[in-house]
């Protein structure tokens, strides 16, 4: 992905329109761990119903143009032909920013897809985001699996050994912590660590979703995850690389973002609205077409629909759901969504060029 002026202005006029930009899919529901914290705990433990890679290309056909895409599971490095999966949406969807979520265990096979798709997709820019939910001891009872935060870190040390060897614009590496009730002591500590020792940035998420396989991991005092993730965004700013795209931008959105997930749950607050199902919208390692998460709204299957996903999201059922997220002015902690509503937000874009500038002035 090229920098320039005229790519911005594009990208600009593009996420203000109400078209899909952005695209969750779990590649599959295979995974190597059972986190106290996973939401989607239920669905990996189903039978292996995961869509075939020439499925996958059917339906991408159908999406047109698919600005950023992150690729889910379960565990993603588990699923078969990996590589493949990610070059037919560069193919068919034009793709920008494919962003990928890891536990870090299989270092070798994260770090042989990240050289093979790099290779295969030259306008590709690449964001590997290896979970780490606390230190060693923390990250292992959360993970429920002993020398798991061992392995995300050497997965990271490897990374950015690949880093060094590509062009640096293509390839984004990261920590990315999941705040809940057993980290929340040390999560400001995590972060410092793997920005200063390991020198990657470390994101952080809000804990989501009902029955959980620990639901006590819940039980966060929301003004404490405000008050960390506030300290967070200078380490994120710091440790991103000075050529990563448009970075002082995207720090002023996530740091806007921290914002309105705050707003959410301590004020029961809409800051904007939703684009679920207008920007964006996330699909089963199975094939069904879910317009939010959080809803469980559920608007079909696409080996039911001809592998048409715009089918579903132009449906009856989807016109509906999001004419009542509208109305209600529905609000959450989705930190991916809400990242969506707050980029196509023109109301937003004056804090985002805001916060953008005094980044710039303070790096000056």
């Amino acid at each position: 992905m090229r920098l320039s002026l005229k790519n911005l202005a594009n990208d600009l006029r593009f996420n203000v329109r109400d078209s899909l930009a952005y695209f969750i899919f779990y590649v599959t529901q295979g995974c190597n761990m059972e986190c106290a914290h996973c939401f989607n705990h239920l669905r990996n433990h189903e039978s292996n119903k995961d869509l075939t890679v020439e499925e996958i290309d059917l339906f991408s056909r159908n999406l047109g143009r698919i600005k950023y895409m992150t690729m889910a599971g379960g565990e993603p490095m588990l699923r078969s032909r990996l590589e493949t999966i990610a070059e037919i949406f560069y193919r068919n969807n034009k793709l920008d920013i494919l962003n990928v979520s890891t536990n870090g265990w299989l270092t070798d096979r994260v770090v042989s897809f990240v050289e093979s798709t790099l290779n295969s997709c030259p306008g590709l820019t690449l964001a590997i985001a290896v979970s780490v939910d606390g230190g060693r001891e923390t990250h292992d009872s959360i993970r429920r699996r002993k020398g798991s935060f061992d392995r995300a870190v050497k997965t990271l040390k490897e990374l950015k050994s690949v880093q060094e060897r590509v062009d640096p614009n293509r390839l984004a590496i990261f920590a990315h912590g999941t705040y809940n009730a057993l980290n929340a002591h040390e999560f400001l500590d995590t972060a410092r660590f793997f920005s200063e020792e390991i020198q990657v940035p470390y994101s952080v998420a809000l804990i989501r979703g009902d029955g959980l396989p620990d639901d006590s991991l819940s039980k966060v005092d929301i003004d404490h995850f405000y008050s960390v993730f506030k300290h967070i965004i200078p380490l994120v700013r710091k440790g991103l690389a000075k050529n990563y795209p448009f970075r002082r931008a995207g720090v002023a959105m996530a740091d806007l973002v921290g914002d309105v997930i705050y707003n959410s749950v301590k004020h029961s607050k809409m800051t904007v609205p939703c684009k679920a199902g207008k920007k964006c919208f996330v699909m089963t390692a199975d094939g069904d077409v879910i317009l939010c998460e959080l809803l469980n709204i559920v608007l079909g299957n696409i080996r039911d629909h001809d592998y048409d996903p715009m089918k579903l999201l132009r449906s009856d059922l989807a016109v509906s759901e999001m004419r009542a997220i509208k109305e209600n002015e529905c609000h959450c902690t989705w930190e991916c969504f809400q990242l969506v509503n707050v980029w196509s937000s023109p109301r937003m874009l004056p804090r985002i060029i805001g916060k953008a500038a005094s980044y710039a002035i303070q790096d000056w």
